[in-house]
């Protein structure tokens, strides 16, 4: 049986061991695991290509690997037999430390990618299988009544209203130099009309981005690493003046998302926990919201007003080679979001 192994390495730092040569050829190929394999091998070409949050999430799925296993070498891998029980370990091990089912297969999917490329190298005879997904209690339960996937209607301006005025609840950042819900409210005009990402507005987003001058908004969206050129409203500018303080950021004091501790059934103070336990509970709205349904709006309302264009203000629409970087907005783009309508209470600014 084999045993799992209890050392790893930090998340945010690969400290293994050079196996190569001055001639850039692995030594020892019998005894090359899949950690050293990534860094050694794939790291190199993947650094200058891929998000820092994509690195991220393959040195995370590469910790659970080394936790969770004696993290054997890749030809011992190869071999069917010890390819299952190595991801019994890895599946186990994680249920056990409270992953979930869809954490567990997200973990395997970056795992599966890394073997495939160590496979085609002819370091791993085979590429291990997980031969049966860990599905979700919910997923599980929505297959067994065959129904189809529930998806929420649109944000409404009505379910707005009273996200707007329950803004006056978040008690999350403190100590900031402009008060609590008036940083909430300019997030939700933010999120209204562009539906970005959180981490690339509440976490990432610079006043260096914001040019006032350009009516711009320009940022790099940290999932793609592509460059974003946003036209900015009249009802925008407003609200971000109403917040331009001696931050270098936009939303200061959005440090961490937060999240909800089973041991104690209590909520780690971020801005996601703030948003579920402060803010939505007193919309009094009856169909849970997520900030993630705003970029779901703003993909199906100017999809509506225009072909693509939800798609481009996303980052998602790719019209040609010279796209690659998102071009920016064409007059006709900045005319169609400049003129879509303006909810009522956003023309309170600055409270």
């Amino acid at each position: 049986m084999i045993q799992a192994s209890a050392t790893f390495y930090e998340p945010k730092i690969i400290r293994f061991p050079s196996l190569l040569e001055r001639s850039g050829k692995l030594e020892n190929p019998d005894e090359i695991t899949l950690p050293v394999y990534y860094e050694t091998v794939l790291l190199p070409d993947l650094k200058d290509d891929l998000s820092p949050r994509s690195l991220k999430e393959d040195r995370i799925a590469l910790n659970h690997w080394v936790r969770h296993t004696n993290n054997p070498p890749l030809h011992f891998c190869g071999d069917p037999v010890n390819g299952n029980d190595l991801l019994n370990l890895l599946m186990s091990g994680m249920t056990a430390a409270g992953c979930r089912p869809p954490t567990v297969n997200k973990t395997w999917r970056e795992l599966r990618s890394m073997f495939s490329a160590a496979s085609e190298e002819g370091l791993c005879a085979h590429v291990p299988v997980l031969l049966k997904r860990r599905k979700g209690k919910r997923i599980r339960s929505r297959l067994i009544k065959e129904s189809p996937k529930l998806q929420r209607q649109i944000v409404t301006e009505d379910e707005l209203k009273r996200l707007w005025s329950a803004c006056r609840f978040a008690t999350y950042p403190r100590r900031q130099q402009f008060p609590t819900p008036r940083l909430w409210r300019v997030a939700l005009v933010l999120f209204w009309t562009y539906g970005a990402r959180t981490i690339d507005f509440l976490h990432n987003l610079r006043w260096e981005h914001v040019k006032f001058s350009d009516k711009l908004l320009q940022f790099t969206a940290q999932k793609t690493s592509k460059l974003q050129g946003l036209p900015l409203t009249e009802i925008a500018i407003a609200h971000l003046k109403s917040i331009k303080g001696h931050s270098e950021r936009v939303f200061p004091g959005f440090n961490t998302p937060g999240c909800f501790l089973q041991k104690t059934q209590k909520w780690k103070r971020g801005f996601r926990a703030t948003w579920n336990s402060e803010i939505c509970p007193n919309a009094s709205i009856d169909d849970p919201i997520t900030l993630k349904h705003f970029r779901e709006r703003v993909l199906t309302r100017y999809n509506a007003m225009h072909s693509g264009l939800g798609s481009w203000i996303l980052g998602h629409y790719m019209p040609g080679v010279s796209a690659q970087n998102y071009d920016l907005p064409t007059d006709q783009i900045r005319e169609l979001i400049c003129s879509a309508p303006v909810p009522d209470c956003f023309q309170m600014v600055g409270i």
